[in-house]
C-alpha cells in the first residue's frame, strides 16, 4: 500500500508584496504635483469696507446657485465680464460681492476667479445677512 506523499505548502511570502506597494506609493507621491492651480487674493477691508468714495461707482453682485445677479439684473456667469465693462462709467467701480444662502465655497471661488481677470474692479466680499 503506498502512502501518499503530501506536500507541505509553504507560507506565501508578503515581503515582495510590501516592496511593490511602497514602490508605487514612492512614485505616486515623487510624480503629483503640489502646486496650485489659481489663486484667489483675499484682502481684509478696512472700517469703511462697504462704502464707496465719491469718486467711485457702487454696484452689488449677488451668487446664487444658478449665476449671479448684477445690480439687480440675472446674469450667467459667461456674461459677467461684459456686464462690468458695461456699468463702468469712467470712474473705479467697487462691487460688493455677496453669497446667496447654499452658495458653496467652490461656487464662490469660481466668481470670485471670473472677477480677478475683469480689470478696473474692486472687488468686496460682503458677509450675507442672516
Amino acid at each position: 500500500m503506498a502512502l501518499k506523499r503530501t506536500k507541505k505548502r509553504r507560507r506565501a511570502s508578503i515581503t515582495s508584496l510590501i516592496d511593490v506597494i511602497f514602490l508605487l506609493l514612492l512614485f505616486f507621491m515623487l510624480s503629483s504635483t503640489f502646486s496650485r492651480f489659481s489663486e484667489v487674493e483675499l484682502v481684509a477691508s478696512g472700517p469703511s469696507g462697504g462704502t464707496a468714495g465719491p469718486d467711485q461707482q457702487f454696484e452689488t453682485l449677488v451668487i446664487d446657485a444658478q449665476g449671479v445677479t448684477i445690480a439687480g439684473t440675472p446674469r450667467a456667469d459667461d456674461t459677467i465680464a461684459g456686464a462690468l465693462m458695461e456699468l463702468q462709467t469712467g470712474e473705479p467701480l467697487v462691487l460688493a460681492v455677496t453669497p446667496a444662502e447654499g452658495v458653496t465655497t467652490q461656487r464662490l471661488i469660481d466668481v470670485l476667479t471670473i472677477l480677478s481677470a475683469t480689470e478696473g474692479v474692486d472687488v468686496r466680499l460682503v458677509e450675507p445677512s442672516s
